[in-house]
């Protein structure tokens, strides 16, 4: 009987272990309501600052740059201060394969000589950020534009999952 209570501990603890903060998915298949919310929150981000256009080193609704579109976001929707530029925002979490990715995790891209790029992503192979060419939009990581120029991505705790 001792044996099988032990066993029962070990059981759960793994579950446990298996089904931390960063599951994504349900036993049923469906997302879970913290990545749900998470999704919501960046959803409605999105609603409220889209077509805010590109402005290096905006921080308002007259124009905003990628970085920070970013810290906005962290700051409005999860209570998380990150810091002001791409530079230092790429040093912030743990790092993660692209096919890790998911809500609220930070993408980071190397657009040309010396520039990086950032935005928050969202799920199935869409990301949110300021764009040079579009404002504050939404687009695909895998599109023949992106897929090239990604660089990274950055997990942070604080991101409900």
């Amino acid at each position: 009987m001792r044996t099988s209570a032990v066993t029962l501990v070990l059981f759960v603890s793994l579950l446990t272990a298996c089904s931390g903060p960063g599951t994504v998915i349900t036993q049923d298949g469906e997302m879970s309501a913290s990545t749900r919310a998470t999704k919501t929150a960046l959803h409605a981000q999105l609603a409220e600052w889209r077509g805010t256009p590109y402005l290096l080193g905006g921080n308002t609704k007259r124009g905003i740059d990628c970085s920070s579109f970013v810290q906005n976001t962290f700051r409005q929707r999860f209570s998380t201060e990150l810091p002001r530029t791409t530079e230092l925002q790429v040093r912030a979490g743990r790092k993660i394969s692209k096919n890790q990715l998911r809500t609220g995790d930070l993408v980071f891209f190397r657009i040309g000589r010396g520039v990086r790029h950032v935005g928050i992503y969202l799920n199935d192979g869409q990301f949110i950020h300021a764009s040079k060419s579009a404002g504050v939009t939404e687009s695909d990581i895998n599109s023949s534009y992106w897929a090239p120029r990604f660089w990274q991505a950055r997990r942070l705790s604080t991101v409900p999952r």
